[in-house]
């Protein structure tokens, strides 16, 4: 990241989740919440704003990527299966680096 922005990969990536997170063909494969949390990580870089996130969520858009998959079958399905596998495995590599730790309410929880 340089001068403190995310790379243009990065907001495409993005933007990409919340645009499948709003279509009925693949928002079952993305993680439950994965969209709303692409959403608020745009906008909370400050570079793009609702108008522009808007962009993503439009029949427009979609129609678009649609489109592409007529070109190239299985584009959108595979784009989100991806990014499920990346969030699998960077879970997984996490949990096996830094093991879990009780949460505060376990831990209260474990004292009564």
């Amino acid at each position: 990241m340089r001068s403190n922005r995310p790379s243009h990969t990065a907001f495409k990536v993005t933007g990409r989740v919340v645009a499948l997170g709003h279509m009925a063909e693949t928002r079952d494969i993305l993680l439950r919440g994965a969209a709303e949390a692409s959403e608020r990580l745009l906008l909370g870089t400050g570079h793009i704003g609702t108008r522009f996130l808007g962009l993503y969520k439009s029949p427009w858009t979609h129609g678009l990527y649609r489109c592409s998959d007529r070109l190239q079958p299985g584009t959108l399905r595979g784009i989100a299966e991806r990014k499920m596998f990346c969030e699998h495995e960077v879970r997984a590599a996490s949990l096996r680096t830094f093991p879990r730790s009780p949460s505060i309410s376990e831990r209260h929880h474990s004292r009564t």
